[in-house]
């Protein structure tokens, strides 16, 4: 259900901070939004990270060694079931047919259906959307970016498409849709290199580390540590979409960009809406996530690892059964006698 100004002018706080030009003011509510948000996120959040170990093989984490199985089989049946989905989806991608009115508009709508397919592949748009299917399936949503791409003087080029990491997504805590009609405001957590954000904002802010828990495919801390030298100087920027009640200046909504205590960009949002969109796997109507592939067959999968494992166990013990040596055969021995297979 979309807000209404009943429910913007009972909270006071929102509105006492957007109704005026107090930067400070503005930016604490924004950390507010973050913080409160983010909070919310966190069960989500871990189960993403489960998600991702499945569809990447790493279903033995956290087993310790020496307590459970040697031998540790991995029948990777997530990532079998995202990569095949996926084919599956490609082929029937929709397509734009621009058909003309009348019989004077068949020229026009040719031509407009070649600068139409030729701004498709461009911005790589069909191949940017089925990485944000591949999210979805992975962790339950994905997210995409479109912006129009203009030139100098104004003319338009094409899109500018990205895939969003949906580990950036904060959404307000009873959000069930990315836009401004269905929530207050919806904040992206980017982390960003400290040199950059000098460079596009003139500003310049404290590192505060390596921030992976904003970054998706975080697999192993060994991988990652690799690069550690590379990634320590990130700051987490806050680009904030919300309502302004300031309707008059701020039509569209507004964006607010901040780093910590500083205000790095302030400006209505200059399009009928956030160049945002979702993809739920599974989502409801009434929720904001929706469910991943690799959570509805984690039992099975790690059931069949186990019982396969289990079973390879047991084949080299019984297979290979410890012997009893005596004391002159033993003198005469090469190297050490296991129960090992060979």
């Amino acid at each position: 259900m979309a807000y209404s100004d009943t429910t913007l002018n009972d909270t006071g706080t929102y509105m006492d901070h957007l109704e005026s030009d107090d930067v400070a003011g503005r930016i604490a509510l924004i950390s507010k939004w973050f913080d409160e948000s983010i909070k919310a996120r966190e069960y989500q959040a871990d189960r993403w990270r489960k998600n991702e170990r499945l569809y990447f093989g790493d279903h033995w984490v956290g087993k310790a060694e020496g307590s459970t199985h040697k031998t540790k089989m991995v029948f990777n049946f997530p990532f079998s079931v995202v990569e095949s989905i996926l084919p599956i989806i490609s082929d029937f991608m929709p397509t734009i047919d621009v058909m003309p009115r009348e019989r004077n508009d068949v020229i026009f709508a040719d031509m407009m259906q070649k600068r139409m397919q030729q701004v498709i592949e461009s911005s790589g748009l069909y191949d940017k959307i089925l990485l944000a299917i591949k999210d979805s399936l992975i962790y339950s949503n994905g997210v995409i970016g479109v912006l129009p791409d203009m030139d100098e003087e104004g003319a338009f080029k094409g899109f500018d498409v990205e895939v969003v990491d949906p580990f950036t997504l904060v959404p307000e805590s009873y959000a069930t849709d990315i836009d401004l009609d269905n929530s207050r405001y919806v904040i992206f957590a980017v982390p960003m290199n400290v040199e950059d954000i000098k460079q596009q904002y003139e500003v310049e802010c404290p590192a505060e580390g390596r921030l992976t828990e904003y970054r998706a495919f975080q697999v192993s801390e060994e991988a990652d540590a690799q690069d550690a030298s590379k990634t320590s100087d990130m700051a987490l920027i806050k680009e904030c979409y919300y309502r302004d009640p300031d309707i008059e200046n701020y039509p569209n909504g507004r964006v607010t960009i901040i780093c910590g205590e500083q205000l790095l960009f302030d400006a209505p949002i200059e399009i009928p809406r956030m160049p945002y969109f979702m993809l739920g796997n599974y989502k409801s109507p009434h929720s904001f996530y929706g469910v991943g592939e690799p959570e509805l067959i984690r039992t099975q999968t790690k059931a069949i690892n186990e019982t396969m494992s289990s079973i390879a166990d047991n084949i080299k013990r019984t297979g290979n059964p410890s012997r009893k040596i005596t004391t002159r055969a033993k003198a005469k021995m090469q190297r050490p006698l296991t129960g090992e297979p060979g």
